[in-house]
């Protein structure tokens, strides 16, 4: 995960896809964060969000289930598209809550961002997603993604082995 999230942060969008292909190469199968570094590249483009779309979509075919940090970077790609992609974004938040997802602070904001507050709590109210008490929490997803794991100490001992072989 963290050679693909640094190439992604870092702008080079090409290396993060050579890196997942060569992951699929070796057999290894990507994860939503893998898949989920690759949205994030695309979400600081201006011209990223077609791209973004696209890596949900083929994630998710692979049946690797999209979760609320990688459907936000999709929707942070529709924010930063020019113009901002508002019914697409729509489509995007209407699939993440089809998913059984709950959508978390982060989410909403960029939704009040795409499409503004009281739409997006119009949404929130036909779905029955309580937005008031969404947005009055702390965002409890962006401590969980800060914190080591030992996921992540496994995931880096994967990266330098992989890194290695494909030398």
């Amino acid at each position: 995960g963290s050679m693909r999230s640094r190439f992604a942060k870092w702008g080079q969008v090409g290396e993060a896809e050579a890196w997942l292909g060569r992951m699929q190469r070796a057999k290894l199968e990507p994860n939503v964060r893998s898949y989920g570094a690759l949205i994030s590249g695309y979400a600081h483009s201006a011209d990223g969000w077609k791209h973004a779309q696209e890596v949900l979509a083929t994630m998710e075919s692979k049946s690797v289930h999209g979760n609320v940090i990688a459907y936000n970077s999709v929707l942070k790609a529709f924010c930063n598209a020019k113009p901002p992609r508002s019914k697409e974004g729509m489509r995007c938040f209407q699939r993440m809550l089809s998913k059984d997802l709950e959508p978390d602070r982060l989410i909403l904001v960029s939704m009040c961002n795409l499409v503004g507050s009281p739409h997006t709590e119009s949404l929130c109210e036909k779905a029955g997603v309580d937005f008031k008490h969404i947005m009055a929490k702390k965002n409890i997803n962006f401590v969980l993604t800060k914190r080591t794991t030992s996921f992540d100490v496994e995931s880096e001992r994967i990266t330098a082995s992989l890194r290695r072989r494909l030398r």
